[in-house]
């Protein structure tokens, strides 16, 4: 996967990963909506279940949205 395409985001509480996701970044052919092209795809989201409920996650797909709309 040539580099860039894909970003791992994690979530530490005192040096352990408690939540994650994926950011996918690809090509399309341009459209009307898009005419760039370049589309993002978030996957993959987790959280460790004792760590859920406390905003990591929202925080990790706010960062992810952050990174897409200022591209």
């Amino acid at each position: 996967m040539p580099s860039g395409e894909f970003l791992a985001w994690v979530a530490q509480v005192d040096s352990q990963i408690v939540a994650t996701s994926g950011l996918v970044f690809f090509q399309r052919p341009p459209y009307n909506g898009n005419l760039s092209g370049l589309e993002a795809y978030i996957m993959n989201v987790y959280t460790i279940p004792m760590w859920r409920g406390l905003g990591n996650c929202y925080s990790i797909v706010k960062g992810n949205y952050q990174l897409c709309e200022s591209n």
